[in-house]
C-alpha cells in the first residue's frame, strides 16, 4: 500500500511540475531564433560573413548561453515574437507604448534622435510649420508615423505620405534623388548612410530621443532577465574588437559602428567589467 501512495504521489508531483520558462526552452534547444532587418544599423550581409552590430550581439548572447544562432530577415519582426517563431526581435527596434501592448523590451542599448532630412540646394526647413506643402514621406505603420500624429495637434496643416513597401534607407535615398522632399531618419542611420548621398543634410531634430532596445516575448521574464545581465557587456565587447579592428577589419563602416558601440559602452562600463558566467546568465548560480 505504501508503494502504492508513493508511485501515485510521484505521478502528482510530475503532473503539477512547473514548465520550463522560456530562457531553458531555449537553453535545451541548442539554439537562439532572432528576427531581424537587412539594414545598416542592424544586419547586413558582407562579403565573407554577415555583418551589423545587432548580429554581433545576437552572436555574443547566444555564445554566452552555449547555443547556436539562427538569425533570419523578415521585415514582420513583431508578430514573429507573438507568434513564437522567433524568441528575440533584434532589428534597431525602438521603444514605444504602442509596442509594449504586444511584446516586452530589453534594456535600452542606444540612444537615437529622429530627424528631418532634406537635400542640400533647396531650402532648409527650420520648424515642422516648414514642411507644410512639402512632400514628406515616412514608413506606415512606424513610430516617425507616430510621431508626425501627435505634432499635427500642433501643426493642423502638415500633411504626409507613409510608405508600406518603403523602408527608412528608401525614403533616404529618395530625398537625395529629388524624388520627395522630406522624410523623418534616425540619427545612427543618417549617420551611417550620409557618406553615400553627400548632398544630404539635416534641418532639424523632431520630437524627443528614442531608445534602442531588443523585442522580447511577453507573459515570461526569465530571457529578459537573461538579456539585461549581458547585452551591455557584449555591447562593451563589440565597442572594444570595432576598436581594436578585430571586428569589421576593413570594412568602411568599422569607424561609425565603433562610435556607435562605445556611446553604449560608456554608459556600462562597470558592468562589462565583471565577467558573467553562464551560470549566472541561466539564472543558476549562487546569489
Amino acid at each position: 500500500m505504501r508503494i502504492l501512495l508513493a508511485v501515485i504521489l510521484s505521478a502528482l508531483l510530475s503532473t503539477c511540475a512547473s514548465p520550463p520558462s522560456l530562457l531553458e526552452r531555449v537553453v535545451r534547444s541548442g539554439e537562439l531564433r532572432v528576427v531581424t532587418r537587412n539594414t545598416p544599423a542592424a544586419f547586413y550581409y558582407g562579403a565573407e560573413e554577415p555583418r551589423g552590430i545587432e548580429y554581433e550581439l545576437a552572436r555574443g548572447y547566444a555564445e554566452r548561453l552555449g547555443v547556436g544562432l539562427r538569425i533570419y530577415v523578415n521585415d514582420q519582426v513583431f508578430p514573429d515574437i507573438v507568434s513564437g517563431k522567433a524568441q528575440v526581435g533584434a532589428a534597431s527596434l525602438t521603444v514605444a507604448d504602442s509596442r509594449r501592448e504586444t511584446v516586452n523590451f530589453g534594456p535600452a542599448y542606444q540612444n537615437i534622435q529622429p530627424q528631418i532630412v532634406y537635400r542640400r540646394g533647396t531650402k532648409r526647413p527650420q520648424g515642422i510649420e516648414d514642411l507644410v506643402g512639402g512632400r514628406l514621406e515616412v514608413v506606415a505603420n512606424s513610430s516617425h508615423a507616430a510621431l508626425l500624429e501627435k505634432l499635427r495637434a500642433r501643426v493642423p496643416l502638415l500633411t504626409w505620405i507613409e510608405q508600406p513597401q518603403s523602408s527608412s534607407e528608401d525614403l533616404i535615398r529618395r530625398v537625395a534623388e529629388g524624388g520627395i522632399d522630406y522624410t523623418i531618419a534616425d540619427s545612427h542611420l543618417f549617420e551611417l548612410l550620409r557618406h553615400f548621398y553627400p548632398d544630404l543634410r539635416v534641418a532639424f531634430a523632431v520630437g524627443p530621443d528614442d531608445h534602442i532596445a531588443w523585442a522580447i516575448p511577453k507573459g515570461d521574464d526569465s530571457l529578459r532577465e537573461s538579456v539585461v545581465s549581458s547585452i551591455r557587456a557584449i555591447w562593451y565587447i563589440i565597442a572594444y574588437g570595432v576598436s581594436s579592428g578585430t571586428l569589421f577589419r576593413g570594412a568602411g563602416s568599422a569607424f561609425i559602428i565603433g562610435g556607435l558601440a562605445w556611446c553604449g559602452a560608456i554608459f556600462a562600463l562597470w558592468r562589462a567589467s565583471k565577467a558573467v558566467s553562464r551560470e549566472r546568465l541561466l539564472g543558476m548560480g549562487a546569489t
